[in-house]
């Protein structure tokens, strides 16, 4: 008796234990089924198609030739140095104002210290050289703001320039490549072309540029010009500091023969601006 009573018991209790067993084994069940439909809403089959124009691309790796390197028609994918392009429409399109912007574009490359001035940008850790065209300007640590208004696309070479230019430091250098009748596709234009821009802002901006080029003719060779305009008297968030700006730039472009073209032009460039200690802001 004492042995079935115990046996009984022991029944008793297996019961409860099935119960909770079976109860798990649903929810389980439940829970699997539940992560599996999730899984299958989860994995949707979707292609999303963008569509964009060619035209509205933002590139700092031009196809273009760029001589400003080595002196030799390639493009920076063919040339081994470790330089940055930036084109007008580029600017354009960011809003660049002043050659200080070019920093978020081109690695290892600061703006200087100059209160404001921005006359040239620092390098690898050094000051950099400005260059027009191809030729050697003036130290400009701060001295007046270099215009980029009048470039069609700027060149910023890290490290010493090539024999081609001469001696220069190492940290590196700017080349700026005036607007012209060949500068975009290497051809002249086909017809005339310009245009007039006006820029106003807060703190008395006022800035108008205008420019205007075109094709010729000189007997039987091809002949181009292209010639820019920008006046600007604006006033600052600083006390006592304003900025009159006056540029005038005109190149010219002759085919003498089917292997020699000849180039040349210039630049007036007025500018009267003061450096920025940085604590007379106004009220």
């Amino acid at each position: 008796m004492r042995f079935r009573k115990l046996r009984a018991s022991r029944d008793r209790m297996t019961g409860p234990r099935r119960t909770v067993h079976a109860l798990a084994a649903c929810l389980v069940a439940g829970w699997s089924t539940l992560a599996a439909e999730d899984a299958a809403d989860t994995e949707v089959d979707e292609t999303i198609t963008v569509h964009g124009d060619a035209a509205d691309r933002v590139s700092i790796v031009p196809a273009e030739p760029v001589d400003a390197v080595f002196g030799f028609d390639k493009s920076l994918f063919e040339t081994p140095r470790s330089a940055t392009s930036v084109a007008v429409e580029t600017m354009d399109r960011l809003g660049m104002t002043d050659i200080d912007d070019l920093v978020m574009l081109s690695a290892s490359s600061f703006t200087q210290s100059f209160f404001g001035v921005s006359g040239s940008l620092d390098l690898r850790g050094t000051a950099g050289e400005n260059y027009f065209n191809g030729v050697r300007r003036l130290d400009n640590p701060g001295n007046y703001a270099t215009p980029i208004g009048a470039a069609d696309r700027v060149d910023i070479v890290r490290g010493p320039a090539s024999v081609i230019h001469g001696p220069s430091k190492i940290g590196g250098y700017m080349n700026f490549v005036p607007k012209s009748a060949r500068a975009d596709t290497g051809q002249f234009l086909e017809k005339p072309t310009g245009e007039v821009s006006v820029a106003a802002g807060s703190w008395d901006r006022a800035v108008v540029a205008a420019e205007v080029g075109g094709p010729g003719a000189l007997g039987d060779r091809r002949f181009g010009y292209y010639v820019f305009g920008e006046w600007e008297d604006s006033g600052s968030y600083y006390r006592d500091t304003a900025t009159a700006n006056v540029v005038l730039q005109a190149t010219f472009n002759v085919e003498a023969n089917d292997r020699l073209r000849l180039v040349w032009g210039g630049m007036y460039h007025d500018y009267d601006g003061n450096e920025i200690g940085g604590w007379n802001h106004t009220d």
